[in-house]
């Protein structure tokens, strides 16, 4: 090399554990000299732990965090822009004045504001996405089930017992299944799923002797899109009826979350807001 590489000064801060990695592997690089700063340079270290976060400024910031979890969390339940009924009632936020504040008053402020809203919002809000949940989970059996109203059998039969193997199914190839089903002595039950022709798709319940349970899981994984429906009992159609009641009642409660998590919105939400920009100008400062 005919010239020297350009050299700069660098600075690390690192983890007293790694330290003697660090050194290690920097020296035996043959890239860098390294300096031990508490020895050859203390007013750097001084520089360095004089910029170390400020302790209020770690509060301000949970308590930011906070606050700003619940604004996310209601501003989902406000009513959306869209419709008529927005565009000549728009939602509006009241105009605040943000004062700056000793710390200590704006911690009570915030302190008595989260312990009226912080669990019961969160508490409405997570009792929202667990009735979602459980509406598309019904969502889901219905679907499967509606391929099997023309069936009448108790759908708990549709499992392994001491003397035979019931499966459930769809398949695009009924022929095949039913010769594979019938070459085990066992018995098919089948319905064309669908109005169009096009649609070449049936819906399959066989039963075989339980020494055949092997055989059959073959013809099942080769063939039919196996379908559970555990631990539901009664016939298709009556639990079809019995799900889409429970479906109904569980709208019912969603509403009523959604409409108890807007009202919230609507009285606290600006005051929220007002509190998370208070914290943020403290922080800064």
């Amino acid at each position: 090399m005919l010239f020297p590489a350009p050299m700069k000064k660098v600075s690390f801060i690192i983890h007293q554990s790694s330290l003697e990695k660090v050194v290690e592997s920097l020296h035996e690089s043959g890239l860098m000299q390294i300096i031990d700063v508490t020895r050859e340079d203390p007013d750097l270290l001084e520089a360095v732990e004089a910029g170390s976060p400020n302790p209020e400024a770690n509060t301000c910031l949970t308590y930011e965090n906070r606050l700003s979890n619940l604004v996310g969390t209601l501003k989902k339940y406000l009513p959306s822009g869209g419709g008529l009924k927005s565009f000549f009632s728009p939602q509006t936020f009241k105009k605040e004045v943000v004062k700056r504040k000793r710390l200590n008053v704006l911690y009570r402020e915030v302190d008595s504001l989260l312990e009226k809203l912080e669990e019961k919002v969160l508490s409405l809000d997570k009792g929202v996405e667990e009735v979602k949940n459980r509406i598309d989970g019904i969502d889901e059996t219905l679907r499967n089930l509606s391929y099997f109203l023309g069936f009448s059998f108790d759908l708990s039969y549709i499992k392994e017992s001491e003397y035979v193997t019931v499966k459930a199914g769809l398949t695009s190839d009924v022929e095949t299944v039913k010769k594979e089903v019938e070459s085990l002595d066992g018995l098919l039950g089948y319905s064309r799923v669908g109005a169009k022709k096009k649609e070449k798709l049936w819906s399959v319940v066989a039963v075989c002797h339980i020494s055949q349970k092997e055989k059959l899981d073959v013809v099942w994984q080769k063939y039919v899109n196996d379908l559970h429906f555990f631990p539901l009992k009664g016939s298709p159609l009556e639990i079809y009826r019995n799900l889409q009641r429970e479906r109904t009642d569980l709208v019912k409660e969603l509403k009523k979350l959604k409409s108890e998590l807007r009202k919230l919105a609507e009285k606290h939400l600006n005051v929220l807001l007002v509190k998370r920009e208070e914290i943020q100008i403290e922080r800064i400062r």
